[in-house]
């Protein structure tokens, strides 16, 4: 992958973690999604907590890779659970987000 396709990619996975991060923070209807998805209403603030830091860690060098990956891990949870009730277009945003942070990180020469 080129440089500004890594860098158009991961300027599209921030934008996609801090939304979420707005949403599940700030939305009153997050709670009852997550509610209906079956979590506590709570864990929107843990999940929107870790989108913001995914979104602003992806471009500290130290920790790129690390977050990429744990980004990934989150679009595919937020997949499997809208997956859960056959919701397959609302998962399909998160399953694409998934594949960027997944190419992006394998984009990178192992350490």
């Amino acid at each position: 992958m080129t440089f500004a396709m890594i860098l158009l990619a991961k300027l599209i996975i921030a934008f996609v973690m801090i939304s979420g991060f707005v949403m599940n923070c700030f939305s009153a209807k997050a709670e009852g999604e997550f509610v209906r998805l079956g979590y506590p209403g709570w864990f929107r603030h843990v999940t929107g907590i870790l989108e913001a830091g995914i979104g602003i860690a992806i471009f500290v060098p130290a920790i790129e890779r690390p977050a990429l990956i744990l980004g990934a891990v989150v679009m595919l949870a937020a997949v499997l659970s809208l997956a859960r009730f056959r919701e397959w277009l609302h998962a399909l945003p998160a399953f694409v987000v998934m594949g960027l942070c997944i190419a992006v990180a394998l984009s990178y020469k192992l350490a």
